[in-house]
């Protein structure tokens, strides 16, 4: 058995001509796709067709929707590449009949309008169909009322305040979304967190720009390939070069130490004077 031919419709709804072994042994099947707001496509016409053939146990499928059928691949493939597609509830739905067909599915792709007659009978009373929007035998939910398919998405966004209207001056808190993960992120993040980009006007950083085009990096790194020292001594190295060894001033900058001095002279510890 299978689906001899199918054409869609503006309005988003499908009528399926199922064509048996004899000629004679045809059903008409007019199909709801729950196509609402955004999701109202003709791609989602085209799945909503598939769907309906599966559930009436088409084991054998023939469209001309190379883009239903590269969907229906990439959900068998790569479903987590399809988790936020617009149409992913119908697919996934297409596909876990698939998986739970007791025979093979088998896709047939077909050229549109190859003159057979199943398909340029579909497409006239589709046209019909999109004239009468009734009589349909089979509906698929839509994805959420308002056809918004990423009401279960959430992104971040910033706390803003307006002036009340009212002019008391009151202010009414409200959500604005993020443009993007990055700058934008990171600035929102500095108003309250100690983050940021390097400081420039600091001893490392001047001594590190300085002493890049001068220094041998082989040999500079040859250390980590000496089997006589020891592992801390090796980290001991690093943490010197990147100015996080610790001492008195990082102590009492974390609340370990009362005061920064050196424990031997009265100066200040940083890493520089350990030297």
């Amino acid at each position: 058995m299978g689906i001899h031919g199918r054409k869609l419709h503006r309005q988003g709804r499908k009528l399926l001509r199922h064509r048996g072994i004899l000629p004679s042994n045809q059903v008409e099947c007019y199909v709801d796709s729950g196509s609402v707001g955004m999701t109202k496509t003709i791609n989602r016409a085209e799945l909503a067709g598939i769907a309906a053939a599966l559930t009436n146990k088409y084991t054998q499928i023939a469209t001309d929707s190379a883009c239903s059928l590269s969907l229906i691949r990439k959900q068998l493939l790569f479903p987590e590449m399809q988790r936020d597609h617009i149409h992913s509830s119908l697919l996934e739905q297409i596909v876990s009949m698939i998986y739970a067909s007791p025979e093979p599915i088998c896709f047939y792709a077909e050229e549109a309008h190859s003159d057979i007659a199943g398909n340029e009978c579909a497409d006239a009373i589709a046209k019909h169909s999109a004239l009468h929007d009734r009589g349909h035998d089979m509906h698929f939910q839509p994805p959420a009322p308002e056809g918004n398919a990423y009401t279960h998405l959430y992104w971040l966004a910033a706390k803003d305040t307006d002036e009340n209207p009212s002019g008391r001056g009151t202010t009414t808190p409200r959500l604005c979304a993020l443009s993007d993960l990055k700058a934008k992120l990171k600035t929102e993040m500095c108003k309250s967190h100690r983050l940021g980009s390097a400081k420039t006007n600091t001893g490392y950083y001047n001594y590190w720009k300085d002493l890049r085009p001068l220094v041998n990096k082989q040999t500079t790194n040859a250390f980590w390939n000496n089997s006589n020292l020891k592992f801390y001594e090796k980290r001991n190295v690093m943490r010197y070069r990147t100015g996080t060894i610790i001492n008195q001033k990082h102590a009492y900058r974390y609340g370990f130490s009362p005061n920064a001095n050196c424990p031997i002279c009265p100066c200040t510890d940083s890493a520089l004077h350990i030297l």
